[in-house]
């Protein structure tokens, strides 16, 4: 592939504090770049059949549709022409869908400033654009993805699409990007279909650090991890995190639970499956995911090579006489259900005409057609799936009839995939009590219970139905539903506050307290702060080790007890740092205070503060 680079110097848009503000009305906190890319001679010469060429790989390879091409007002087509304009776009698209295959929450496509040549280097063009940015994310992460955007726009540009090479390169990918940088991505599990659900409901997020984020302001603001929210108590996360002790919770507030016995020896082991009866389960204390845990143990040769299974994940272990039914994850937000799936293994669904094998194939050939980095858990056809199948009197040459399930595999776990189903109308109301009331046992705001019952219909003590797991920090299927009922709850108010610019000095200032009395009046405690002064709901100036109006202005938003925040502005810092939030619900500039007319810097931030009624001005003279 063809050279690239990236400058290593950030133009605008950090803050004294290192936090990244939010620049050309961006919605996400962003930065100004320059990338420097060697263009292929195919697009110098044959610009739109290579633009075309492009396209084409973009739309089959990466999903990614054609979009209006994002550019700073005032810009102009680069010499060579439009042509290079649109791949640099094309760049910045990819770059974003190469970070997104990590998971980073980028969502905001970019803007280009300009494409200019680099007259100190031959072939060389400097692209300058505005891309969205994480705070606290490794560097190496956003430079790797735009240099390795750059390389594959040239590759794409001289290599025809058709299906080996989409294949190829899709292949490459995964293994050369997705396998080699995904441990460098500090994240929670679920945390990605959460954050982009914010995103899409004009929720502000910020990344605090090892996968936890801000989301909303001051009053409204909230931190999560993956499925854990910040109203979670750590000592119910802790106790939920053991199976032992969840066991012990719940059985001492009389809730169903299976009978357990903790065990420290392959011999103690045998002794408890004939105390308990056989059927039973053997699995870690302190492991999630499904890791070591087997099922349906119905003799000691079978109990025997579990022990040597669970001993590869934990020394602590727990043997339990299985319970009848399938697992059933109970989403409990806020004292209510909000969701209820049955958790099926890994199965293929009859048709009534095809063998189980024949299922098998057209299932794996279907996740073959998509890229890797979207596909399921292959669906397996080995002895374990043998094994499942004969268990429910099925063979690879049986033909299910229409609609019923085929299992592959034991249970559903994360390293095999599985199938849900929305029991939402089905679950009877006592099981939806029992699971509200495990989850405040622990007193746990988001928690997911596990339900193992053979019909969830019925209430749970007419069936022998048992509490499983309490699952702090949930994994729930990506459903939009189910992440709207979440948001709802722990976001009224899409987790935002009243915030007001104005603009000027002393004048302003008198604007600001007599707008601060008024929402003080109307229940909304305001502060007040400029690039050197912050001052309380109450009147009172605060002392606070922050530099710089961006820096005050977020030392406030991150207060529990800001309900709203007005901000005076009478310098242009903001044009470095970027704003400290997307956009103000109010701008106004006081008295007879203006910039001169030949003051790009100010027309710029005032237009990035009411992005809606002026487009973004870009300073010529950068």
């Amino acid at each position: 592939m063809v050279a690239s680079s990236m400058t290593g110097v950030i133009l605008r848009g950090t803050a004294p504090s290192g936090l990244h503000g939010h620049l050309d009305g961006f919605d996400q906190p962003s930065r100004l770049i320059v990338l420097q890319w060697k263009a292929p001679q195919s697009l110098l010469d044959h610009p739109a059949k290579t633009l075309s060429t492009l396209e084409h790989w973009l739309r089959d390879a990466f999903d990614v549709q054609p979009t209006t091409l994002k550019t700073k007002s005032k810009f102009s087509a680069s010499k060579q022409g439009a042509s290079l304009d649109r791949a640099a776009w094309h760049i910045l698209e990819l770059g974003k869908v190469l970070l997104q295959m990590l998971e980073v929450p980028v969502f905001h496509p970019g803007v280009i400033h300009h494409v200019r040549k680099d007259h100190s280097q031959s072939g060389l063009w400097n692209i300058r654009a505005t891309t969205a940015v994480l705070d606290h994310f490794p560097e190496d992460v956003y430079y790797e993805c735009y240099f390795r955007a750059a390389r594959i726009v040239s590759f794409m540009a001289k290599t025809k699409p058709d299906s080996d090479e989409i294949a190829k390169l899709q292949s490459r990918l995964k293994c050369q990007h997705i396998d080699q940088m995904q441990g460098m991505i500090p994240r929670g599990r679920s945390t990605y279909p959460l954050l982009s659900y914010a995103y899409n409901q004009r929720i502000p997020f910020r990344h605090l650090g090892e996968g936890v984020y801000s989301l909303g302001w001051g009053s409204q603001c909230r931190r999560i991890r993956g499925g854990g929210i910040d109203k979670d108590s750590s000592i119910g996360a802790i106790l939920s995190h053991n199976k032992a002790s969840t066991i012990r919770v719940l059985s001492a507030a009389g809730l169903p639970v299976p009978v357990q016995r903790t065990i420290d020896s392959e011999a103690a082991a045998l002794v408890a499956a004939r105390e308990l009866g056989w059927p039973v389960v053997l699995k870690p204390a302190d492991r999630d995911r499904g890791e070591g845990v087997t099922i349906n143990i119905r003799e000691p040769g079978q109990l025997k090579r579990a022990w040597q299974e669970a001993r590869h994940f934990s020394t602590r272990l727990l043997l339990e006489r299985q319970i009848s039914g399938l697992c059933h994850r109970l989403h409990v937000c806020d004292g209510q259900l909000i969701s209820a799936w049955r958790r099926r293994p890994k199965s293929v669904r009859g048709d009534g005409s095809l063998t189980v094998k024949e299922l098998i194939d057209r299932a794996n050939a279907e996740q073959q057609a998509l890229p890797p980095w979207k596909r399921l858990k292959p669906f397996p056809c080995d002895d374990v799936a043998v094994g499942c199948l004969a268990a429910h009197g099925l063979t690879l040459d049986s033909v299910p009839a229409k609609d019923d399930w085929a299992p592959l595999r034991p249970f559903n776990a994360p390293a095999w995939g599985g199938v849900v189903e929305d029991v939402d109308q089905l679950i009877h109301p006592d099981n939806v009590s029992l699971a509200i009331e495990a989850a405040k046992l622990f007193d746990l705001s988001n928690a997911g219970i596990d339900l193992i019952t053979t019909d969830i219909s019925e209430p749970w003590y007419r069936n022998g139905a048992a509490i499983n797991e309490v699952n702090h920090s949930p994994q729930s299927p990506d459903s939009p539903q189910l992440l709207e009922k979440v948001f709802a709850s722990h976001f009224p108010a899409n987790g935002r506050i009243p915030i007001e610019v104005f603009v000027g000095r002393s004048a302003a200032w008198d604007k600001a307290f007599q707008k601060q009395q008024e929402y003080n009046s109307s229940g909304f405690p305001c502060w007040v702060t400029d690039h050197q002064r912050s001052v309380d709901c109450s009147g009172r100036e605060l002392h606070l080790m922050a530099h710089g109006l961006f820096d005050r202005c977020h030392a406030l938003l991150c207060r529990k007890n800001v309900g709203a925040l007005i901000v005076v502005v009478s310098d242009q810092d903001l044009f470095l740092t970027g704003l400290p939030f997307d956009q103000p619900d109010h701008l106004q500039v006081v008295g007879d205070w203006q910039p001169s007319p030949n003051d790009r810097s100010w027309k710029t931030l005032l237009s990035w503060m009411r992005p809606k009624l002026d487009s973004p001005i870009v300073d010529e003279s950068e």
